[in-house]
């Protein structure tokens, strides 16, 4: 209902005597008003949602693509960025890691802590979906 059958309500209850019939008309008058709160409610809801879908496909297009093109192709570290959604740091791992690395390795090449790396790993095996080392280089 639009503000204007609710203003009618307010002032039919101001008229209205009985305390029975003034009761009936503010509970009406009240579930009027909560189904049109729950209704924009569920619009703001749905709203945010598109706006933070939006956003995240704005972030990809503005992801900056540092890795340089060769023979016309992108590199591995670009390819597996776009297809599993890794970070910049997280690809140079990951290929470190396929290359059969161990996480000091890793380590010591990215000028990491080895805890980093490790975290780094277990990360790229989540995004993967895999859970060795092994099948992480089998995927790529």
């Amino acid at each position: 209902m639009d503000e204007t059958t609710v203003e009618k309500r307010i002032r039919r209850m101001e008229v209205v005597t009985d305390p029975a019939d003034r009761l009936f008309d503010l509970l009406s008058t009240f579930s009027v008003l909560r189904s049109n709160g729950q209704a924009l409610i569920g619009q703001i809801r749905g709203s945010l949602n598109e706006m933070r879908e939006l956003r995240t496909r704005l972030r990809r297009q503005q992801e900056p693509f540092t890795e340089p093109v060769r023979n016309g192709r992108g590199n591995g570290q670009a390819n597996l960025r776009l297809q599993y959604g890794l970070t910049l740091r997280e690809a140079q791992v990951a290929t470190l890691l396929i290359q059969g690395q161990s996480n000091s390795a890793i380590a010591e090449q990215l000028k990491i802590s080895p805890h980093t790396a490790r975290h780094h790993t277990q990360r790229i095996l989540a995004k993967l979906g895999v859970h060795s080392r092994a099948a992480a280089g089998a995927s790529d």
